[in-house]
């Protein structure tokens, strides 16, 4: 019995003087990557367009097209002068200019998970580790999509996790980098 005690005392004593040691480490902040993830275009897009850019452009259609990782946007149909519509599309670019984007085909497709087992996974996923993550940044959707919302043909239900909620871009990709994106495992 004393034997038992003796080694038990030993290895609390061990493990009090190594974790005295070695302590908690911080959390290693991750490096904003190159590209960020696709499903923040939207988001990018409106920080640019309707927050970081003063605008002359109320009545106009705004074509977005993406290439090479860069968005940028053309004024359409707009009342406002060309010098107005050129200074809009310069200051909307050089915006969008700061967050270049991965994997284009996202925001054309939303095919892009093809099977009902990976939506029903990707669902599952979103429901038991994304959006407890998000909420602990404070950043949750006004609405979370449903499950019949990722079996919708076409449908790309998560762009909706990933809004502006007043907490500003940087904030939001910081928490799309920590949290991961909505269509888990399929990508990081």
């Amino acid at each position: 019995m004393r034997t038992g005690a003796a080694l038990v005392m030993a290895a609390v004593a061990v493990s009090a003087a190594t974790l005295t040691v070695h302590g908690a480490r911080e959390a290693e902040t991750r490096p904003r990557p190159e590209l960020l993830p696709s499903e923040l275009i939207w988001a990018i897009y409106s920080s640019c367009i309707y927050t970081g850019v003063p605008s002359p452009i109320f009545d106009a259609g705004i074509a977005m097209s993406v290439e090479n990782h860069r968005m940028r946007v053309e004024v359409m149909d707009s009342a406002a002068s060309p010098e107005e519509i050129a200074s809009f599309e310069a200051a909307a670019d050089d915006c969008l200019a700061r967050y270049p984007v991965e994997d284009e085909r996202l925001t054309r497709s939303g095919n892009s998970l093809g099977s009902d087992a990976e939506r029903l996974l990707s669902y599952d996923v979103a429901q038991r580790w994304l959006l407890p993550c998000l909420e602990g940044h404070g950043i949750l959707p006004d609405r979370v999509p449903t499950l019949r919302d990722y079996f919708t043909d076409r449908a790309v239900p998560w762009y909706g996790y990933y809004q502006d909620f007043g907490v500003g871009i940087d904030a939001l990709i910081e928490a799309r980098l920590a949290c991961g994106p909505g269509y888990q495992p399929y990508d990081s």
